[in-house]
Formats: C-alpha cells, sequence, structure tokens
C-alpha cells in the first residue's frame, strides 16, 4: 500500500493540508533508543499498529522497521504538555475500546482495512474534539508553538503546545512526520541537489489568500516554506510583512504589472521596500494573444530599462519573468534573445519560469548557460507530459504537474541554474484549487530528495 495514497485517504474526510514539518528532518534514531515512555503498553501496542496502518510493511520503509512507533513516544512526552499527552493516551484508549466493540479483537489484531476504516471514522465523526483540532492546524493558535530545532534537547527547551484538546489525528500526522524524518536519515549520506531556502510563489494559493490571509500564510509555513514571492494583494505591505516575518517567512520577491511599471515606477519600488523585497518582477508585455512581435519586444526593451533604472536607483532589482510568447523566432535567434540581449544588465535580470520556456520552445538549460549572468530568479513547475504546446503562453491550468512528473529535466535544470548564480527558487504550482493541496507537497517531497 502506498503511504501517501493511505495518509491522503485518512485525512481527507476534514478536509485539511496535512503538512510536514522541516524542522524534523534533524532528528534520528540515536534519539529515541534510550527512552523510556509514559504510554502503558497497551497504549504502546495501540500507537505502534496506527504507524504501522499508515506506513504497513509493504512500503519501501515500514513504519515498525525504522522505529517510527518509539520515536512517536518520545516526541510526545518531551514535546508536549502533560494534558496534551493524557488526550493522545485517551485516544489511544477509545480506539481500542471502539477496536474491541466492532471486531472482538485488539486494534492491532485487525487486518489492514479494518484499522483503516476505524481511523478514516474517527477523521469523520464530526465530534468537537476532531473539529477543535483542525481549527488548531488551520487557525492562528499554530504560531503558540515555538521554533523547533533540530535536536530532540533543544526541541523540549523550545516547544510546547498550548493547546487543550487532541486527537487521535495528531498521531496521523505525527506518524507522516516521523516516516518523512526516517526517509532522510536514509539519505542523509547523500549530497542534496536542491540546498536553496524553500520558496513559492503566492500564486499557488490564489484561492487561498482572498479567504483567509493568515490561514493560508499558516498553511504556507507548515510545509515548510520560508520565501515567498507576493505583496499580499490589497493589505498594506507593511501589514502583509509583519505577518509573514512573524510565521519566519521573507519576501525576497514580489510582482508588478507592466502598466504599473512603466506609469509609476517609483511606486512600484516603494511598495517592494515596504515589502522587504529585493526584486520585482513583472510576468506579461501586453500584446495579441498569440502574436507577439518584434515592436512588442522593442517596446518593451525600452520600457524595462527606464523602469529598471529608477528601481535600481532604490535598492530593487529588477526581472522580467519569461513566459513563453517570446520565442518567436527573430534573426538568428528569437524575440527572447532579443528582450535579453537589448536590456542593460545594469537595470535589466530576468526570472526563468522554467515551465513556460519549455511550453514556448526553449531550452531552460541552454539559456541558463548562455545567459548565465542575467538569471537571478526561477519559478520551478513542470508541464504534463505531452501536453500541446505553442507561443501563447497559456495552457489550461490542469497541465501544471508536481515536479518530476512531468516533461522537464528538473535535476538538470537545478544544476545549471546553480552554475548561474540563480538567487532564489519559488515552486508555483498553478492547477486547480483542490489538486494544489495534493501536488504542492508532491513537489516539496520531490525536490528535497533529489541528490547530487
Amino acid at each position: 500500500m502506498n503511504r501517501r495514497d493511505t495518509i491522503k485517504r485518512l485525512m481527507a474526510a476534514s478536509g485539511t493540508l496535512v503538512a510536514l514539518p522541516a524542522w524534523a528532518n534533524g532528528w534520528g534514531a540515536a534519539d529515541v533508543i534510550h527512552h523510556h515512555p509514559s504510554f502503558s503498553f497497551d497504549a504502546q501496542e495501540t500507537l505502534a499498529a496506527v504507524a504501522d496502518t499508515i506506513i504497513p510493511p509493504g512500503d519501501a520503509i515500514g513504519a515498525l522497521s525504522v522505529g517510527v512507533d518509539k520515536f512517536l513516544q518520545r516526541l510526545i512526552d518531551n514535546c508536549y504538555e502533560k494534558d496534551v499527552q493524557d488526550n493522545v493516551k485517551s485516544q489511544l484508549d477509545a480506539l481500542e475500546t471502539s477496536s474491541r466493540n466492532q471486531y472482538g479483537k485488539t486494534f492491532r489484531q485487525c487486518d489492514q482495512q479494518q484499522r483503516e476504516q476505524m481511523l478514516m471514522n474517527l477523521s469523520a465523526s464530526g465530534k468537537k474534539e476532531e473539529e477543535d483540532f483542525f481549527k488548531l492546524i488551520k487557525s492562528e493558535k499554530v504560531r503558540k508553538v515555538r521554533k523547533v530545532t533540530h535536536t530532540i534537547h533543544n526541541a523540549q527547551q523550545h516547544m510546547k503546545m498550548k493547546c487543550h484538546r487532541i486527537s487521535i489525528l495528531l498521531v496521523l500526522v505525527l506518524v507522516a512526520v516521523a516516516m518523512d524524518i526516517a526517509s532522510a536519515q536514509a539519505r542523509k549520506e547523500k549530497k542534496p541537489l536542491y540546498t536553496a531556502a524553500l520558496g513559492v510563489q503566492a500564486y499557488t494559493f490564489r484561492h487561498s489568500f482572498p479567504k483567509d490571509v493568515a490561514a493560508t500564510l499558516d498553511t504556507i509555513r507548515m510545509m515548510g516554506f520560508t520565501e515567498l514571492e507576493g505583496g499580499g494583494g490589497r493589505m498594506a505591505p507593511e501589514e502583509f510583512r509583519k505577518m509573514c516575518e512573524e510565521r519566519g517567512i521573507s519576501i525576497p520577491s514580489t510582482g508588478a504589472g507592466y502598466e504599473q511599471l512603466v506609469k509609476d515606477p517609483q511606486g512600484v519600488a516603494d511598495r517592494a521596500n515596504a515589502l522587504g523585497a529585493k526584486y520585482v518582477m513583472t510576468a506579461w508585455i501586453p500584446h495579441k494573444n498569440g502574436a507577439f512581435n518584434f515592436e512588442n519586444a522593442r517596446k518593451a526593451v525600452e520600457d524595462f530599462n527606464a523602469a529598471g533604472k529608477v528601481l535600481t536607483e532604490n535598492g530593487i532589482t529588477f526581472c522580467y519573468h519569461v513566459h513563453g510568447y517570446e520565442f518567436w523566432p527573430h534573426e538568428k535567434g528569437t524575440l527572447m534573445d532579443y528582450i535579453i540581449t537589448n536590456t542593460n544588465p545594469a537595470y535589466v535580470s530576468f526570472e526563468m519560469d522554467i515551465m513556460w520556456t519549455h511550453f514556448g520552445g526553449g531550452d531552460p538549460v541552454a539559456l541558463l548557460k548562455k545567459y548565465s549572468n542575467r538569471w537571478k530568479l526561477l519559478h520551478l513547475k513542470d508541464l504534463r507530459k505531452g501536453t500541446k504546446k505553442d507561443l501563447t503562453g497559456l495552457t489550461p491550468d490542469e497541465n501544471d504537474v508536481p515536479l518530476g512528473t512531468g516533461e522537464l529535466n528538473i535535476p538538470a535544470i537545478l544544476k545549471a541554474a546553480k552554475k548561474a548564480g540563480v538567487k532564489h527558487y519559488f515552486i508555483e504550482d498553478e492547477s486547480p484549487a483542490h489538486e494544489v493541496s495534493e501536488q504542492v507537497p508532491q513537489s516539496i517531497d520531490y525536490l528535497q530528495g533529489l541528490t547530487e
């Protein structure tokens, strides 16, 4: 059984996005070997069975084979206050009682399907305890959790959960956390290919931000992102920056529309500085759909040089975001070549959206090598295999797929980007809202799992 599919099914009924915190990756088996848990023997058995249900032996690594159950015991004992510990134990007892009532045997004695069904029933029970737990995950209460360091000793000092209700679903989340730790330990001897900060483009959460900015930022941070390319929409930039900083998220780059950039470059620079951004990107040059031409490119060069000069004078680097329609033939190259070679490097840099570059017929690796000193930012996204390509810079949202599952050679691009000196990387997923919650974590897993 696939671990991700199992977790997805168990959590789907709640509508909650389960994110695995990046701070957990430094914990290893040595931290739990000598721990004497406060759990009763029966509770330990039930906890082990829960872990075994989420990550069964048929997976590449089974939960029990790497001691996930022991890890969870120490995590709960050392990182949570007594009322939370008692509630977890109470929920384990309740799960055991439910098993005996339904099947006449212990939870561990039940088969995989029976155990999974019981956990799914709990997640969809509608009880206040379950609802309160997910409100905790989604709401600003999550900020009551202090920043946790990479050792369990520091975790004891820096992390205290101050919630009053907890459920067995917390155990499910912790199982997923622990499994990611086990995977990280299995990879630790290999050098990771992706070493930059984990960033995301705000457009990925375009359906969530208008509903609840704080909750969306909580989700972004819980996923492990520490950098955001965005601007807070109509919210005052100072307020949005404060909300991000409270969650340990910085805003290295923000966006501006073409007309806004041309008409009021000083205003664009002022907003960027208020956000704490060092880069401003523009992602679209006005033109007739599917007919980008030399005049469009020529005017863009002129406008970019002028606006870029103002931004540079204000400590901001302007970047044009490649969108795929710029690869019309021109002289011995393309209009993209014309834009790059005719803009002033002192005032204009570039952000490569690797999917749109590929969609328009460009070669991301070749361009990164050819103009290595011009690329400062990168959008990480992948294109569904077999997608029809053209020079419109437009394709249905459904063609955005998780990194590593589409047409692009992500490892080769990352290596070329690193050599070119790209400063910041942002995962951008333009897929429909119901797919983002599944695809973004998958892209993160893929990116962080790459090794040289």
